[in-house]
């Protein structure tokens, strides 16, 4: 067994390496990603858009004027376009998928592997479960500022109290570290919550007086 130093120069050469990999230039990756989402995302919001209601459209960055698709952050970028025929309210929300998805999965896969939890399943525990966690703050980070700005754009109206809520959720997860701090959060958790709970045997000394006493 390595002395803790070399676990610990291990486990950060190893996070490095998988970090470092995951981010290396991919031309086409952003693009394809962003296709695919909007992709699915136009199937799924076809059931909230009516003739006479609500009317939502995504689609990449690419096919909305005004963006440039050679821009890195472009070609990650899909763009909601929302309008309410009703009240006459319209507004478009850009998504980097890059940001939301992409780098705290890198940061999460990094720790996770580099970790030395690949045993009786364990890492596949802390994987499949980091991965699930990650999908549903990815949609949370989505979810808060298109609310917010469908609210300014006079597409939706809310109660205070869901506005104040709204205001709350904004603030955490607005700031840019974030996007590192909760998959951190999230593998130290897990791999907290996976561990090993053994109960030390009592000494053979101790154990034989206690049955002679």
């Amino acid at each position: 067994m390595l002395p803790r130093d070399n676990q610990a120069l291990r486990f950060f050469g190893l996070f490095a390496l998988f970090f470092v990999v995951y981010n290396i230039p991919a031309p086409g990756l952003g693009r394809t990603v962003s296709t695919v989402a909007s992709l699915l995302g136009e199937t799924a919001l076809s059931a909230f858009t009516s003739s006479d209601g609500l009317a939502l459209h995504l689609g990449t960055a690419a096919e909305v004027r005004g963006h440039d698709p050679s821009s890195p952050d472009e070609a990650w970028t899909v763009v909601l376009d929302a309008r309410n025929p009703e009240g006459g309210g319209q507004t478009r929300v850009n998504i980097n998928l890059r940001r939301t998805f992409y780098l705290p999965i890198a940061v999460f896969l990094a720790l996770a592997l580099a970790s030395p939890i690949w045993s009786r399943g364990r890492g596949l525990v802390v994987l499949l479960s980091g991965l699930g966690l990650l999908l549903l703050q990815g949609a949370l980070w989505v979810l808060v500022p298109t609310i917010a700005l469908f609210y300014e754009g006079g597409i939706l109206d809310l109660a205070g109290w869901a506005q104040g809520a709204l205001r709350f959720a904004y603030a955490l997860i607005a700031p840019p570290g974030v996007v590192y701090a909760l998959p951190l959060l999230t593998w130290a958790v897990l791999v907290w919550a996976t561990r090993p709970l053994e109960s030390d045997p009592l000494p053979t000394n101790l154990a034989g007086g206690a049955a002679t006493a």
